[in-house]
């Protein structure tokens, strides 16, 4: 199986992952948001319900359009140390976070890391003390 469909996957986990996200792919835009609205009534408050469609809308979009940060970036919307993030393209992120100065590097880093092997990524972040870096 190795090999069969893509010269650079190396390795058969690769392979398999990508033809199921393929597979994905097709079935996702099928979800119609009555059965989505209809599976959360049931789980979640109706106060908290908008924003678990949204997420599941969001999810969608990812998984069926390929955004490769979507995910980091809806984790980073809620960690205590963000301060604003912004998305100034589909393969770019920028993240202003309360860290100190040696920090921004590090965390660049560990963001680009999350995209897996996406190729054209950037992850741009900085402080309020004006150090950033930015990683692609």
């Amino acid at each position: 199986m190795l090999n069969d469909t893509d010269p650079s996957v190396t390795d058969d986990r690769t392979l398999i992952y990508r033809e199921l996200r393929k597979d994905v792919e097709l079935l996702l835009p099928a979800a119609a948001n009555e059965i989505i609205t209809t599976y959360f009534e049931d789980l979640v408050s109706s106060a908290e319900l908008d924003l678990w469609l949204y997420n599941a809308h969001e999810m969608v979009l990812d998984a069926t359009e390929g955004d490769p940060l979507g995910e980091t970036e809806r984790d980073l919307e809620i960690e205590p140390t963000t301060l604003a993030v912004a998305r100034p393209g589909l393969r770019l992120l920028h993240l202003i976070a309360n860290v100190p100065r040696e920090r921004p590097a590090r965390l660049a880093l560990e963001l680009i890391g999350r995209t897996e092997d996406h190729p054209g990524v950037g992850v741009w972040v900085s402080n309020m003390e004006g150090d950033w870096a930015l990683v692609s």
